[in-house]
């Protein structure tokens, strides 16, 4: 995310100021509120909002190019959901509440949602994704705080922490299934490191092109400069002019194109059409032949 260009007065610099003072002016109003029980509507603003988003992406990702949620980003993240109602219950009593630190708090909610509203109101486009993803992360303050207050407010505690223990921990396979959940897979074969040796050895100072995975290994391990779109640019017929690719068989089942969705090349229809000069028998080094 360019900030220079972005928040300029030609840019999105007029939606963030507006975003800021609107979400200023609602912490000012949430300060000012008082507790007075549970209302189902702050249940519903709370819980069935991200639900709903959630619901959507298995079947229309709101970002175009993302990857859909499948049956392994279900299995692996419906525990989050069953938490859901407890966390809208903290949310409710730490906004309605007074106490010492309520600023503190309001600041640790407010500040990312700000940002998170603004990336989704400037577009629904990659750069946007990938920020609100990151973005996500500092929110996680004020969910964990939520969460235990909820708890401490209710009985058997013991019991609840227990539960929540068990939940968080049905989300821990989900590392290893990363690819198969988000099309993410950031394990580093020895042939690759091997390829990236190759051509730091062999080609020198070249441009190479392959996919988000690989790229990423040969430009941090070796400083060789890297594209990250070959795949997609083969599969949508895009006109491709680096020289040099770096194709994996792996790509037969899954090429990384994060944050977009992955996508399948038919490899060996890829090796017959170019000239391979060199391969571990799973990465390949292939000179473009229409370059």
């Amino acid at each position: 995310f360019d900030r220079l260009n972005e928040l300029s007065p030609s840019g999105d610099l007029w939606l963030f100021l507006s975003l800021f003072v609107i979400v200023y002016i609602a912490s000012l109003k949430a300060f000012q509120l008082q507790f007075k029980g549970f209302k189902k509507r702050y249940y519903l603003l709370v819980a069935i909002l991200p639900i709903a988003i959630y619901s959507i992406y298995f079947f229309v990702p709101i970002f175009p190019h993302t990857p859909r949620f499948n049956l392994y980003t279900f299995i692996f993240t419906f525990g989050y959901l069953l938490l859901l109602p407890l966390v809208a219950m903290g949310f409710i009593i730490l906004l309605f509440t007074e106490y010492k630190d309520k600023k503190l708090y309001l600041s640790t909610l407010t500040a990312p949602l700000h940002m998170i509203l603004f990336f989704f109101l400037r577009g629904l486009d990659l750069e946007s994704y990938v920020s609100i993803s990151r973005t996500f992360d500092f929110t996680d303050f004020s969910w964990h705080t939520a969460t235990a207050t909820a708890t401490h407010t209710l009985k058997k505690k013991l019991l609840i922490y227990v539960a929540i223990f068990l939940v968080i921990s049905t989300t821990t396979p989900l590392t290893y299934y990363s690819m198969e959940a988000f099309g993410v897979n950031s394990y580093v074969y020895d042939d690759e490191y091997h390829t990236g040796m190759w051509i730091e050895t062999y080609l020198g100072n070249v441009t190479i092109d392959s996919d988000e995975r690989i790229g990423h290994i040969i430009y941090n391990s070796f400083d060789i400069k890297s594209g990250y779109t070959l795949p997609y640019a083969i599969v949508y017929g895009l006109p491709i002019h680096t020289k040099y690719w770096v194709v994996s068989n792996l790509w037969n089942k899954c090429a990384q194109l994060r944050p977009m969705a992955p996508v399948k090349i038919n490899v060996q229809t890829l090796l017959n059409e170019n000239s391979v000069i060199f391969s571990t028998g799973r990465t390949y080094v292939v000179l473009n032949n229409t370059a």
